[in-house]
């Protein structure tokens, strides 16, 4: 190895040579016109070297005689080509001449010697490997001799045919007489082998000669005469094969960067031709162009002063521009300041309405519902309580801008976000405060209301039993009724104060901002109901108490029914005095703590207005 390293100078340059005809054959350019003296040369300089210092390395025999198939194929092919080229230029009334006879001779014989090479064909392994195949060395070199012997006919056919090309394009009117194909063949053989004194038989009878020899090779391969005996040599790759794979490996790389390098080069020459040819155009337009130059240089002029304008058309809008980004993020920080002021109202209210008890809200409705109206439409609508200003939520424009600013994307997207996660929490926690109140109310005790017995003075009992009978009916169908409205309004006012949504000021057009304006209606329209109904509430409740407070003794009207004198007296009266209070149920001190109920569920003190006959019917009562 190290000797044939000494000769790599030489051998890279011959493998230059090599290179250069395996791109032609790539390109599809490797024909007949292409010289091939210098892979002649490399050849002979191969045959020279191989005896000196590879004659040494052993050979394997099924990769020798599949290679030396490739050739014969080849060889024969090209012999095959020849001939037929030869007998189509020879013409028809030479057929039985000496040329004419030696080419259909030299034809058959190929036959021939094609059925041989394809027999040896057959009998070689399919995959190059050591195969079932084992000849001494006198076989390899029989082997060799046939493939020197079809290289000197193909030289010889070669240049056959290319003289007698000559002479057809010289008359290509009439085929090339016998004769001349005579002498131009008896030339090729005196230039290009040393076998002139055999004259023209010199291919046939080297084509006869390596047919016998195939035919023997092929008859011992096919009676089994070099079948492999089964033993294989061990042998281990060599570094330097290692070494060689991958320099083949990044040989073949760089062959597809240089095939893609030479693709490019050819569509850098197309292009270069595409812009020759539109040269050639614009020198055509030359004569054009100066016909057109003054046109053109008042076409410029024109072009600079638009040019101008639309230079302080365009600082003019981005002035504006900034001017109104500016007055967007002043909008954006006034309505984030409004949001986080109402979300901190809503909480407060939240909280305030966690301390209520049912007979607080009950007492409140009775006493103050106007009040307790405007603190829910405060909380509800963000401190706005008049009616212009409605109870739907904020109002606050901001700034007024002179045309529609257009949001950022993101910026919608996560308002879209907050007001989802708002409303979810909203409803959530609406739910939680739901669920745990009618628990509380479960657990309470069922509120027993006792029929009262009214006593009336003795002089009038027999003339108003009936109607008095009909009264206390009434009373307390209504009473009924009544709770049932306060019960519905507190239920009302529960949902106004919890579903307050924030509008989304952002939405100044489409089909958000009118959904937005309908609900903000609906809202106001459902408080301007709850006052009505709250007010109504007042006055009935007002009238009910009259009629309980003096006992049920009233003054009809064709209008209305009012209460009598005493009854206006104690309603207006101001000055009560506390007479006792009645703890229901009663706390028993002998009871441990656990079963008590715990402060914070214990209900407030109802207060009870009464005069001295009621005070005595609820002491005779307590004491029964």
């Amino acid at each position: 190895v190290l000797k044939v390293g000494t000769l790599y100078p030489e051998m890279s340059v011959h493998e230059k040579g090599l290179d250069f005809y395996i791109d032609l054959l790539h390109k599809g350019q490797l024909d007949e016109n292409v010289p091939v003296a210098n892979l002649e040369k490399t050849l002979a300089y191969f045959d020279t070297i191989y005896p000196m210092y590879l004659i040494e390395m052993k050979t394997n025999c099924g990769v020798f005689l599949a290679d030396h198939v490739k050739i014969y194929m080849a060889a024969i092919e090209n012999l095959r080509t020849e001939v037929r080229r030869a007998r189509a230029i020879l013409d028809p009334s030479s057929e039985g001449s000496e040329v004419g006879v030696l080419m259909k001779t030299l034809e058959n014989q190929l036959k021939d010697l094609e059925a041989q090479v394809k027999i040896i064909k057959r009998r070689l392994p399919q995959d190059r490997s050591q195969g079932p195949l084992s000849f001494p060395e006198s076989v390899a070199l029989t082997v060799h001799q046939c493939a020197g012997n079809l290289a000197a006919v193909v030289k010889v056919t070669d240049a056959f045919g290319k003289a007698i090309m000559a002479l057809a394009i010289a008359n290509p009117d009439a085929g090339v007489p016998g004769p001349k194909m005579h002498d131009a063949l008896l030339n090729a053989v005196d230039s290009k082998t040393e076998f002139g004194d055999q004259g023209i038989q010199f291919t046939m009878k080297n084509v006869a000669l390596t047919l016998t020899k195939l035919s023997v090779i092929s008859t011992a391969i096919q009676n089994g005469e070099y079948d492999f005996d089964g033993t294989r040599e061990e042998t281990s790759v060599q570094p330097i094969l290692l070494r060689a794979q991958q320099v083949k490996a990044e040989v073949k790389d760089a062959t597809g960067l240089k095939y893609k390098l030479e693709a490019k080069d050819g569509e850098i020459k197309d292009f270069k031709k595409l812009l020759k040819t539109k040269q050639e155009e614009l020198s055509e337009m030359q004569v054009r162009k100066d016909l057109l130059e003054k046109k053109l240089i008042d076409s410029n002029r024109d072009h600079d002063l638009m040019i101008e304008k639309l230079q302080r058309k365009l600082d003019d809008t981005t002035n504006l521009m900034k001017r109104k980004e500016k007055e967007f993020e002043e909008t954006m920080d006034h309505l984030q300041a409004d949001i986080d002021s109402l979300e901190n109202e809503r909480g407060e209210l939240k909280d305030k309405m966690k301390q209520m008890s049912k007979k607080a809200l009950l007492q409140g409705l009775s006493k103050e519902p106007k009040s307790l109206l405007a603190s829910g439409s405060g909380a509800a609508g963000g401190g706005n309580s008049s009616d212009a200003g409605g109870l739907g939520g904020p109002t606050s424009l901001g700034p007024s801008l002179p045309s529609p600013v257009r949001d950022s994307p993101l910026l919608v997207q996560q308002v879209s976000d907050m007001k989802a996660a708002v409303n979810s929490l909203q409803q959530s926690k609406a739910r939680i405060q739901g669920n745990h109140l009618r628990e509380r109310l479960a657990r309470l005790k069922p509120i027993n209301i006792p029929k009262h017995q009214i006593k009336l003075n003795t002089n009038n009992q027999e003339k108003t039993d009936t109607s008095k009978e009909n009264n206390n009916l009434d009373q307390e169908q209504q009473l009924t009724k009544l709770i049932k409205r306060c019960g519905a309004a507190r239920d009302e006012l529960f949902w106004l104060l919890c579903s307050q949504e924030i509008v989304d000021l952002t939405n100044i057009k489409g089909n958000m901002a009118r959904k937005d304006a309908k609900e903000q209606a609906t809202r106001k329209i459902r408080e301007k109901s709850l006052r009505t109904e709250i007010s109504l509430l007042q006055l009935e409740i007002t009238k009910l108490m009259a009629c309980r407070l003096d006992n049920g003794n009233t003054v009809p009207s064709d209008f209305g029914s009012f209460s009598s004198s005493a009854a206006s007296q104690a309603i207006n009266q101001k000055d009560y005095c506390l007479m006792g209070s009645i703890r229901v149920p009663a706390a028993n001190k002998d009871e441990p703590e656990s079963q008590q109920l715990p402060a914070a569920e214990i209900p407030a003190a109802v207060p009870l207005i009464l005069n001295i006959q009621e005070l005595k019917q609820i002491h005779a009562a307590v004491l029964h």
